[in-house]
């Protein structure tokens, strides 16, 4: 009986192990914590803005999904990922899904609450190199958006990771960009570090415990 119940033990293991869902993302560094400091629009054409992120230097990372807060719930922003280039967006890697918006409450320094939304859009897996750094451009379709932001440069998540300290605004839909002055837009990076055990390896332990369970019933 003992030996029948640690075969279905194994096998529900083996099923986890295989699972995509099995591997949750983490934060990688996010800034939502921090008081509400500045309201910088966006425009379908006139009003891009960019905020850049550092991959801390252990290893490279998959990209999950980035959430930023905005006024409005609507679809109509969008996000892309872009190559550093002279800490300005470079080259184009990614434009991003739109997943989802949540009401949320962000607080003015002055303890002020206001009603915002939690913007989630996702990645296609979208791969990070240690050590370097790249930019989310926000943009709109049609219609005025925002992305808040603060002063603060707390941040949590993982160690080594950085959101930087100055966003870049485009007057001209990216084809150049300036710095208005010293906020960090609202930002979490979730992830998922690439050198987690491949769902094969996994599985080939699973089948492993299962056979030596058929071994010793055997005996």
């Amino acid at each position: 009986m003992k030996l029948k119940h640690f075969a279905a033990t194994a096998l529900i293991a083996l099923a986890l192990v295989t699972s995509p869902a099995s591997f949750a993302s983490i934060v990688g560094t996010s800034n939502l914590n921090n008081f509400l400091a500045v309201e910088a629009f966006i425009f379908p054409t006139t009003f891009w803005r960019a905020q850049s992120f550092t991959v801390a230097s252990d290893q490279d990372y998959l990209l999950s999904d980035v959430q930023m807060i905005n006024r409005n719930a609507d679809s109509s922003t969008f996000l892309r990922i872009y190559a550093d280039n002279a800490s300005t967006p470079g080259a184009l890697l990614e434009q991003l899904s739109f997943s989802s918006a949540l009401p949320t409450t962000i607080f003015a320094a002055n303890g002020t609450p206001i009603s915002a939304q939690l913007l989630t859009f996702s990645s296609s897996g979208l791969s990070l190199t240690a050590s370097s750094t790249y930019w989310i451009v926000a943009g709109r379709t049609s219609g005025v958006g925002s992305w808040f932001g603060t002063t603060s440069t707390t941040e949590t998540g993982l160690p080594g990771w950085a959101i930087g300290n100055s966003f870049r605004t485009s007057s001209d839909a990216g084809a150049s960009w300036t710095v208005p002055a010293s906020y960090a837009l609202y930002t979490t990076i979730n992830v998922n570090p690439q050198n987690v055990p491949e769902p094969s390896i996994l599985a080939l332990i699973g089948i492993a415990g299962i056979s030596l369970l058929r071994r010793r019933k055997m005996a």
